[in-house]
């Protein structure tokens, strides 16, 4: 299982292991995941996206769009979710990933194969 939270770069020390542990058997993530929810959707959101979009290849696309317009917004919401986890935003990046997570909210319901 794909560790998503920040438990993993905490010294072992940490008396908070335990805990994390269990939450993981018990509830499948620990609450390091929650510290930055918006990077922990976004970490297990883009690896799906890129496969979504080279495994379409653009041929299943919302009706209102083209397949070019719909490769867009794809490539659009990738580019905005990895300088997102890049964590090195200047305002340019900043717009770039609003306007990601703005399309991702857009075309939610355009996310089906």
């Amino acid at each position: 299982m794909k560790d998503y939270g920040c438990s993993h770069k905490i010294p072992k020390s940490d008396g908070r292991h335990k805990q994390w542990a269990k939450q993981r058997r018990t509830r499948g993530f620990d609450s390091t995941e929650l510290w930055n929810l918006d990077s922990t959707l976004v970490k297990f959101l883009l690896p799906r996206l890129k496969v979504f979009r080279s495994g379409t290849g653009g041929k299943v696309h919302p009706g209102n769009m083209t397949k070019q317009e719909w490769t867009t917004v794809l490539d659009q919401m990738i580019e905005g979710f990895e300088r997102h986890l890049a964590n090195d935003c200047s305002h340019d990046d900043m717009d770039v990933v609003q306007r990601a997570f703005d399309l991702l909210a857009k075309h939610w319901q355009g996310l089906w194969y």
